[in-house]
Parts: structure tokens; sequence; C-alpha cells
């Protein structure tokens, strides 16, 4: 690493307090323009992603020792003492719009690609064992409703190792989630090459008349957030009622998939105003029974990242808070098996 270089890193990462000036950071990664390295020994950074969303692609993270730098003393911000450099990695960046970038990310997903259908190939070899998370199990016919980015879908096909028993749906087009969501391509390409069936345009109202998924009965029919987007703000009385609207039509639309023993859960948000919504008086009018209400935790789903889903901030995520996992049972469940098959 030259002087200079060494310099422009220095400041970028290791003047003011502990915590950094993120204003001057931001700008500092902004001026990047040939390939720079970075050194910082805090993995919550996430250096990765805030290098993607000024335009820069990770090439490479080499562990970094002092020793190899003859003279070189990492200070604090005040110049006064050294600090600990342990666990410490330079991270390359190039220009994400490079030729060499897109190689780079062209290799990547075509070596994920290679494992993840062997991964596939072996799954269907082989007659595997029963995997679970939380609530859902590898023998259920599960059928996920309204997703974001996709990315609770893969969480439960990762845990499974495989997404054959699977359907996830979205109500955008393909051509609008890679659009408005970072990484569902990704999660798209991953789902597919792990068995998952996957339908877009599917209206939760109406998904029971969809050509693919009429008569057909799922043990798990999952909606996770539901929202009718973004037209008054949340505690506005007209606001609550076109959510109640969505989460009906979902409801009626799920009590003609699930099967005779199945479950139609809805994750949702318990605080006020969210509380209003009333999700079991609504269940119960269109003739289900509750079973259970469990509390959510979204650490539980390992890379699910919820996403908002509506306006210029559709693909930042939103604080959980107090939020449960409504669990509801059809009362009188389809069980004619020459009119209804699985999946």
């Amino acid at each position: 690493m030259g002087g200079d270089e060494k310099k422009e890193v220095g400041m970028g990462m290791e003047s003011g307090s502990e915590e950094g000036n993120w204003g001057a950071g931001i700008e500092w990664w902004q001026r990047l323009g040939k390939r720079k390295k970075t050194t910082h020994p805090y993995s919550e950074w996430d250096l990765e992603t805030l290098g993607s969303s000024t335009g820069l692609y990770l090439k490479d993270e080499v562990p970094l020792w002092v020793s190899d730098y003859e003279g070189y003393s990492v200070k604090s911000g005040d110049g006064r003492k050294k600090f600990n450099v342990k666990d410490c990695s330079t991270f390359i960046f190039i220009k994400g719009s490079s030729s060499e970038a897109l190689a780079l990310k062209v290799e990547s997903l075509t070596r994920e690609v290679s494992e993840l259908r062997a991964m596939a190939a072996s799954a269907s070899r082989v007659r595997m064992e029963e995997k679970t998370i939380k609530h859902y199990s590898s023998k259920h016919k599960i059928l996920l409703v309204g997703e974001g980015d996709f990315s609770f879908s893969l969480c439960l096909a990762k845990a499974f190792g495989s997404a054959s028993n699977m359907v996830a749906t979205s109500l955008d087009s393909k051509d609008t989630l890679t659009r408005n969501y970072s990484r569902a391509l990704q999660n798209l390409l991953q789902l597919e090459n792990l068995g998952c069936t996957i339908l877009h345009e599917v209206n939760a109202h109406t998904m029971s008349q969809h050509p693919f998924l009429q008569h057909k009965l799922f043990d798990r029919i999952v909606f996770n957030f539901p929202h009718a987007g973004f037209v008054f703000r949340e505690h506005h009385s007209f606001q609550i009622e076109s959510h109640k609207r969505v989460v009906r039509g979902f409801l009626k639309s799920s009590r003609e998939m699930v099967s005779e023993d199945g479950e139609i859960h809805v994750t949702h948000k318990t605080a006020y105003p969210f509380c209003e919504w009333r999700i079991e008086k609504i269940a119960e009018e269109v003739g289900l029974q509750p079973v259970k209400e469990v509390p959510f935790c979204i650490c539980e789903y390992e890379g699910y990242c919820n996403k908002k889903g509506s306006g210029d901030r559709c693909d930042d995520s939103f604080p959980v808070g107090l939020c449960s996992t409504f669990k509801f049972m059809n009362k009188d469940p389809p069980t004619d098996p020459q009119v209804y098959d699985c999946i």
C-alpha cells in the first residue's frame, strides 16, 4: 500500500470518535474511483453493502497484519495511543460497472448455481430426513404469499436443504421485483435451483383461482406483514380499513386452499395502531378458527430481511417491534381427493 493511499484510507477509517464521522465517510466512499483498500475491525459496519450502495464491488478480502508494513503504527483518533487490530482485513473494491467487476459477479453466480444444483441433485437421490424451522417442516406443502425480496422463502429453503415442497408468490411482476429489491434476483435464482415453484403477479384475494394453484391444498399458507400500501398514516381509519380488506381477502382465499389439518399463518405487529386490524375477528368472520398466537422473532429466521414493499423506500426494512404469528385452521376443510391435490 503506497504512502498516499495509506493516508487516504487512514483518514477515512481512523479519524474522529470510534463511531466515526459518517458524513465524511460517505463522501470518502463516493470519491473512490480506481481500486482502493480499506481496513476495519468491525464486521457490523457491513462494508460490502456500503460499497455496493456507492457503485463499488467487493473483489477480495484479505487478512491484515501490521507487521507486514514496517514503520506503520496505528493510532486512535486523537493520535496519542495505539489500538488493537486483531481480526482485521483489507477489503479491495473496484468499480461495480467495470468489466472486471461484471466478470467476477458472473463467476460468483455461476459457482453458486453449481453448488445449489449439486445440493438439489443430492437431495433428489437421497431420501432426506425431516428438517424444521420454527412452525415449518420440510414435509409440509407450503404456500408463501406476498413475498417481498423472497428472503423469507429462501430462509426456509436453506433450512430444509430443498424447496421442492414450497410455492412462493409475489404480487409484483419479476421485472418490478428486480427493480425494487436489490437482492431479489439473487434470491430467486437460489430458490429456483433448490426446486422452489415461483409465481409472480399473484393476488392474495384471488389466488385460489390461479391456474397453477387452483384445486391445490397446502399444509401451511403464510403471509408475513400484509399491507395495503401507503395512502394515509397508519392510524388513519381509512388506512386501517384498507389493511383489513387485504387480510380478509387473503383469509377467504386461503380457506379454500388449506388442507384438513393445515394452518394459515399471518405474521403481524400487535402494538397500536396495528392491533386495530382485529385479525382474529376477521378470521372468525370468514370461517376460520384460531389455533394459537405465538411471538414472532425475526432473528430466528436467518437471512430473512423484511421490506416496506411500497413507496420510494420499498427496499428498506422496518422495525418489527411487538409482533406475533397468528395461526388459524379451517372449520370446514375441503377433503375430496378427486378434486384437490397437493403440489
